[in-house]
């Protein structure tokens, strides 16, 4: 079965939403790594990452979770630029840390909750 044809207004809105990720990704990127650098890190076809930065291509969700996983940011920003919460930011963060980074960073968060406590005494 064939599949309905997009109207004028939802190409556009899916065009907009492209160019948006797009420039979303550019930005995170910035003047490294390169293109093909960046796809080699992530297992991402190198003309791939043109195309989403230009806004030619939709991103696959297996590809744009890659790039949020890369970044540290989530998919959420990617798609509509909302910026994550500090809770969400900490979060990611530790979700990215190994066992023994994760303790270290425990550690180092109580010892400044204990800091805190002091200098408000």
């Amino acid at each position: 079965m064939a599949k309905p044809k997009k109207s004028k207004e939802e190409l556009k809105e899916i065009q907009k939403l492209k160019d948006e990720i797009g420039k979303r990704l550019y930005v995170l990127r910035g003047k490294k790594p390169s293109q093909f650098e960046l796809a080699n890190m992530i297992d991402i076809d190198p003309g791939k990452i043109s195309d989403y930065e230009r806004g030619k291509s939709l991103i696959p969700i297996d590809n744009l979770r890659k790039f949020a996983s890369y970044y540290h940011v989530t998919t959420d920003y990617l798609i509509n630029g909302n910026k994550p919460t500090l809770n969400d930011e900490i979060a990611l963060l530790l979700k990215s840390l190994d066992d023994t980074s994760l303790q270290q960073a425990i550690v180092y968060i109580r010892f400044l909750h204990y800091i805190q406590s002091k200098v408000t005494e």
